[in-house]
């Protein structure tokens, strides 16, 4: 009997993990990457290779876009189900009509 205890302990304590888990949504890594763009000199090209796709794009400027990351771990072995906030950026791009950056703006809004 203790045998079968002690091997379903074993099976049951393996299956459960202690590490973070960890969700993304968006550009990993927002804060390297945009590090990599220099005004007036980065293209619309050279942001589609560095950053992808934006997430968004403005609906009044269509040369306005967004990028958004979002990273969400779990609080706590303890607390299933609950989710802690780790980073949630904001980056607003602005290019004009030659495709040449000339605005950039990185929100921090996990405060």
């Amino acid at each position: 009997m203790k045998k079968i205890l002690i091997l379903t302990i074993l099976v049951i304590t393996s299956n459960c993990s202690f590490k973070d888990v960890k969700k993304t949504h968006g550009i990993k890594n927002l804060n390297k990457k945009s590090s990599k763009l220099v005004l007036n000199a980065t293209n619309s090209n050279d942001i589609l290779n560095i950053l992808g796709p934006p997430s968004t794009k403005s609906e009044l400027d269509p040369n306005t876009w967004i990028y958004i990351e979002r990273k969400v771990s779990n609080s706590s072995v303890f607390t299933i189900g609950k989710e802690k906030l780790a980073s949630n950026n904001l980056l607003v791009l602005k290019v004009n009509d030659r495709g040449i950056l000339y605005e950039m703006e990185l929100y921090d809004l996990t405060k």
